[in-house]
């Protein structure tokens, strides 16, 4: 993989890009970017240190790193009900900065098509029946 545009160490760690942060700790940052690219929901999800891409993760960093995806993945799954955590490797990584996204919401692809909500009065084990009235 050729070195390429780290825009991640170049601009969001040394704060000069403006990004709402979700979640950080001293090795990983989490992240609403400036110009959303994915669904209604997008975080992104990047370690501190350089990275190039997800084949040079040392394990060390590679388990911060989750730990951190799956506590936004969670908020992001009570909010929305799902999620989508995608990386990108090799001719498919726009940027030479291992990042995951984190994406829900309106806009995202659909692998799964998600069951229609079913309202609780006609959820198994609740009779749909009218309310009853006085009188």
């Amino acid at each position: 993989m050729a070195d390429g545009p780290d825009w991640y160490c170049a601009q969001v760690l040394p704060g000069h890009i403006a990004v709402d942060v979700v979640c950080e700790t001293d090795d990983v940052l989490a992240f609403r970017p400036p110009v959303p690219g994915f669904g209604a929901e997008h975080i992104i999800v990047i370690p501190k240190q350089h990275v190039r891409s997800l084949l040079e993760l040392d394990a060390d960093t590679a388990v911060k790193l989750l730990a951190v995806q799956q506590t936004v993945a969670a908020e992001v799954i009570d909010r929305h009900g799902g999620c989508q955590a995608i990386t990108s490797i090799g001719d498919e990584q726009h940027n030479r900065h291992l990042h995951i996204h984190i994406a829900a919401g309106e806009g995202v692809a659909r692998f799964v098509q998600r069951a229609p909500q079913v309202p609780d009065t006609q959820k198994p084990g609740r009779p749909n029946r009218p309310a009853e009235h006085d009188g």
